[in-house]
């Protein structure tokens, strides 16, 4: 019996688009949006203590945006960072919230996840692992 195949492991700090890695210098980026050093497509940056997180733009914004209508929450109140609990979101919200991101990007999420994403950034790495795959 063959083991399930496993997503890919997201880099934070990965262009999604080129498949290489972000060489942002320590310097910059802050926050914002910032085009890819290698392929200019839009990356969605976030300075942080642990360091730089990226996120495909395309795919945090409509994350962002399906999130926002499903809890009713202003989109302008999401960050990555956010959880869901704070967000206001119940158990059953997080579920049907992930099962609508499933539908808008036409994804499956690997059955053998040990727990629903806490945070919004989660729930766009696991869009962003999605597609990756599907792209492969």
């Amino acid at each position: 019996m063959n083991a399930p195949a496993s997503p890919p492991t997201i880099n934070p700090n990965r262009c999604l688009h080129c498949d290489s890695d972000v060489p942002f210098d320590s310097q910059a980026p802050t926050s914002g949006v910032y085009p890819c050093p290698r392929c200019a497509f839009a990356l969605w940056c976030f300075r942080q203590p642990d360091g730089l997180h990226v996120f495909q733009k395309d795919v945090a914004d409509k994350t962002i945006a399906i999130v926002a209508k499903q809890l009713e929450v202003p989109a302008e109140q999401i960050t990555p960072f956010a959880t869901f609990d704070e967000l206001g979101a119940d158990s059953l919200a997080v579920v049907e919230t992930t099962m609508e991101l499933e539908t808008a990007f036409d994804v499956t999420f690997p059955e053998d996840e040990d727990q629903p994403p806490q945070t919004v950034g989660e729930a766009i790495r696991l869009v962003e692992q999605c597609l990756a795959k599907k792209k492969r």
